[in-house]
């Protein structure tokens, strides 16, 4: 059986952001945070942070790979890295997202 994560709120997905393990919608459970899932769900989300980032980066009509993106791009591999060890934070990836968002498409 496929397990969904379901989040309480669509974004911004941080590291206060609830969410629900279950089979589907109707029949998840509650109570659970993204501070205290496992680093599968964690994963579920920060991928989920990156769809959503690079959507917004399709949509607009610019991108520019620079040494800047490229540092930045190391900087979210290194944190995705660090949230599934308990190092980093989901805040401080989706921060990244945002900064690489930005450079990018100036």
């Amino acid at each position: 059986m496929k397990e969904w994560i379901i989040l309480k709120d669509t974004a911004p997905y941080n590291d206060d952001t609830e969410i629900k393990n279950g089979s589907d919608h109707s029949t998840a459970s509650q109570g659970m945070t993204v501070s205290n899932s496992t680093p599968h769900d964690q994963g579920a989300i920060l991928d989920a942070i990156l769809r959503e980032t690079i959507q917004d980066i399709q949509a607009g009509d610019r991108w520019k790979t620079t040494p800047e993106v490229m540092e930045i791009e190391s900087a979210i591999h290194e944190t995705y890295q660090g949230v599934l060890k308990g190092t980093r934070s989901i805040s401080e990836f989706r921060t990244l997202c945002n900064q690489w968002r930005i450079v990018g498409s100036r």
